[in-house]
């Protein structure tokens, strides 16, 4: 049973100095391949002889690091610190709004430009954009949380309010799902404090009230259901409910052969559940395992639909399982 959702591994932390501290001209620098520049006067160089590049959520982290002071107080925020939270974002994905015909969010077109930009925040003495491909804001003032590297990260709650003019409505539920339903568990192994509708709220209600980007994160609450541990779970539950079917609990746990399992998306009164699969089926093993699984289930009175991507995707493949649950569902 999955309880904690854990940052991302970046690696081991790179040496990263200004070009003073490197000793070396900056045009020497741009001209060595093994350095990458971090900010306008700041240089990396990656352990081994093949230079790596960075990735967005790498130079995000390296980049706080070397920004933060006491006047300023930088963190990660947006799209960049949900990434080094390791909440669910993703390439854009606007078959799945039309399918639950929600309306694209308002910057839709940038989302996938900004994955992979670093957007950084202050409060207290503003800061200046450090680099190209970086954007910088000014904070909400919510509390900043420690981040791999090292770095500081916005609040979940904040950096989601930040984000919102990007993601589709769905996603921004896929990721208050995951805040409710795990505990983030930092590099140190210490684990964030859980986050429930509640403190969300809480949280939301210190941010503008009037403002489109709280609204839209209001708006997505409407939809969390705690216990959600993918956002797969999440898109299959709101096709659900698009279609005026019953709620489903989420992962409800059935004791069969003295095994703990935990079915997707069940209606436990009529003994019917969802189950989507994502995972590859190479190994065989597995595969037997599942086969196995699913048939004690049906022993056991379960009528099971397993799904796959594709299902949700094909309008008439999810025509097709969201008829048989609304007759299964049917006294």
């Amino acid at each position: 049973m999955p309880q904690t959702l854990r940052m991302p591994d970046l690696g081991p932390r790179p040496d990263v100095r200004t070009s003073d501290g490197w000793g070396k001209r900056a045009r020497v620098l741009n001209s060595d391949p093994r350095m990458q520049r971090v900010t306008f006067n700041h240089w990396v160089r990656f352990p081994g002889q093949s230079p790596v590049a960075m990735t967005s959520a790498q130079r995000a982290a390296l980049m706080q690091t070397v920004l933060d002071r006491p006047s300023s107080a930088v963190r990660v925020t947006g799209l960049s610190a949900l990434s080094l939270y390791g909440l669910p974002v993703a390439p854009p994905d606007a078959a799945f709004d039309r399918a639950l015909g929600h309306r694209p969010a308002d910057r839709a077109h940038d989302y996938a430009k900004m994955l992979s930009t670093v957007h950084l925040s202050w409060s207290g003495q503003r800061m200046r954009t450090p680099a190209r491909n970086v954007f910088v804001s000014k904070s909400y003032g919510l509390d900043r949380f420690p981040g791999p590297w090292g770095a500081r990260l916005a609040d979940p709650v904040e950096a989601l309010v930040v984000a919102a003019p990007y993601l589709s409505r769905w996603r921004l539920t896929a990721c208050l799902d995951t805040l409710v339903s795990r505990s983030i568990r930092q590099q140190d192994g210490h684990d964030m404090y859980q986050y429930d509708r509640a403190l969300i709220r809480q949280r939301l209600g210190q941010l503008p009230p009037t403002s489109p980007r709280v609204h839209r994160v209001t708006t997505a609450l409407a939809d969390v259901a705690e216990n959600t541990w993918s956002p797969r779970e999440t898109l299959t539950r709101l096709l659900v409910m698009a279609h005026d079917l019953p709620t489903p609990v989420m992962n409800f746990r059935v004791v069969l052969d003295g095994t703990d399992r935990y079915l997707d998306l069940a209606w436990p009164h009529a003994k019917v559940a969802v189950e989507y699969n994502g995972a590859d089926h190479t190994d065989r093993r597995l595969y037997g395992d599942e086969l196995f699984r699913r048939q004690r289930l049906e022993d056991s009175g379960w009528k099971i639909r397993f799904l796959v991507l594709e299902d949700l995707l094909n309008p008439a493949r999810r025509a097709l399982w969201l008829e048989w649950l609304a007759t299964e569902l049917t006294p």
